[in-house]
């Protein structure tokens, strides 16, 4: 199923999160759902990180699986932004590396579940970012 971007200029071209989503099927063996992408301002990404994780802060991006086939993202760029600026690396960059995260907690992985998933996840975006040709290494 496809990837829909549900924001106008998005860092990502709807040709590289299929890809990204593709990739991840594959790996995770999962289920090709659909996956909607949306951008969000600073203060919902904070009231959607207090009402489904209880706190109070913003966070870069959050996953949403439904159940029946479909996946929401919610990406904040704002924070994303500011990240990027940390960590010496581009906005795009980052914005596959969140992306890619994104997609794996949809897949059904979860890094907060233990230290060895969440070595999984590392090792797993790693994989996934690198066989796309998107950046050569992200950590």
């Amino acid at each position: 199923m496809p990837v829909i971007i549900a924001s106008d200029n998005f860092l990502l071209r709807q040709s590289e999160a299929d890809r990204l989503w593709q990739e991840v099927v594959r790996l995770c063996q999962c289920p090709d759902d659909l996956v909607t992408i949306k951008s969000v301002e600073e203060e919902e990404m904070v009231r959607l990180n207090k009402q489904y994780r209880q706190k109070d802060k913003p966070t870069n991006v959050l996953t949403f699986s439904y159940g029946e086939g479909e996946h929401d993202v919610a990406i904040c760029l704002a924070v994303a932004r500011r990240e990027a600026i940390e960590r010496k690396i581009g906005i795009k960059e980052y914005a596959i590396i969140l992306v890619t995260h994104a997609f794996l907690h949809a897949a059904g992985l979860d890094h907060e579940a233990s230290v060895t998933e969440a070595q999984t996840m590392m090792e797993l975006e790693e994989k996934i970012i690198q066989a796309q040709g998107l950046l050569s290494d992200h950590r």
